[in-house]
């Protein structure tokens, strides 16, 4: 209110899909790939209109199809969908800080491309039970060679897997579980409304 009295307020507008699109045609152009009307549509809503959020998503598509490659929708959907693997478990560790208001965000730019709650919710619960087990394995002095061959990935990753369950206590893990866990039955007996519940859940942390 304060500022308003001495600013000049300037209202804009988002940019709409069909200038996003043609925007993102244009980068497409610019390195020679096609990209149908549907791929198109489904960068708009996964970025939810953010050219440079889309940018850095478009740029590792058009690498992959190559020059003179098609961008279809399956294609881009499966790569979306890789890269919101770094988002669930940026989502995890939010709900393990208690941090709502970071919690909900990463949570709402995940429905951009994933509208099923349920399969949200299946994915939190398994990078739960992931940081269970390093967290068994960190407080039991394992190595971090250790928990990169039990857990099947690469030695960076369970670095920050180790790192990021050092001051989360053990119990802490296993309440989300369990609350999830109560979350899930709730959902699929019909107790309650999915996409309501799992909101709820997150502003309550």
């Amino acid at each position: 209110k304060a500022l308003v009295k001495i600013c000049n307020v300037i209202a804009t507008l988002g940019i709409s899909e069909v200038e996003f699109s043609g925007w993102l045609q244009r980068e497409c152009e610019l390195e020679k790939v096609r990209i149908d009307k549907n791929a198109l549509s489904l960068f708009y809503k996964a970025s939810n209109g953010d050219m440079e959020r889309c940018k850095n998503e478009i740029d590792k598509v058009i690498n992959f199809v190559g020059k003179d490659g098609l961008i279809t929708e399956s294609i881009a959907k499966e790569l979306i969908s890789k890269n919101s693997l770094t988002d669930i478990y940026s989502l995890t560790n939010a709900i393990f800080e208690c941090n709502k208001s970071k919690a909900y965000s990463i949570y709402k730019d995940l429905t951009c491309y994933e509208k099923d709650v349920s399969i949200l919710i299946n994915l939190i619960t398994k990078s739960m039970k992931d940081s269970l087990l390093v967290k068994i394995m960190v407080d039991g002095g394992k190595e971090q060679n250790e928990v990169a061959t039990f857990m099947s990935v690469s030695t960076n990753r369970a670095y920050y897997m180790m790192k990021n369950v050092k001051s989360i206590s053990l119990n802490t893990i296993k309440l989300y579980i369990n609350r999830l866990a109560t979350l899930d039955y709730k959902i699929k007996t019909g107790q309650v409304d999915k996409a309501i519940a799992f909101e709820e859940f997150l502003l309550n942390l």
